[in-house]
């Protein structure tokens, strides 16, 4: 069996994690394609937060584990 597994070059977790990322979010540009599961609702303080310093935001919901060929119909 063989497998791939690519990781992000930066995981920011902790206390006020998600107030702490801003920063590096917003280097990565002004669009940003969200990937939700069922519970998408969860994601809307990340939304609240990326609208309010100018990012457009697309949501995406999946099932389960998405594959490279889903988030590119998704993109």
């Amino acid at each position: 069996m063989q497998f791939q597994l690519a990781t992000p070059t930066e995981i920011i977790f902790g206390v006020h994690a998600l107030e702490n990322s801003i920063e590096v979010i917003k280097a990565l540009g002004k669009h940003a394609l969200l990937v939700t599961g069922k519970h998408s609702h969860r994601a809307d303080p990340l939304v609240k937060m990326l609208h309010a310093n100018g990012i457009a935001v697309n949501r995406f919901k999946v099932n389960g584990e998405p594959t490279i060929d889903l988030i590119r119909k998704g993109v």
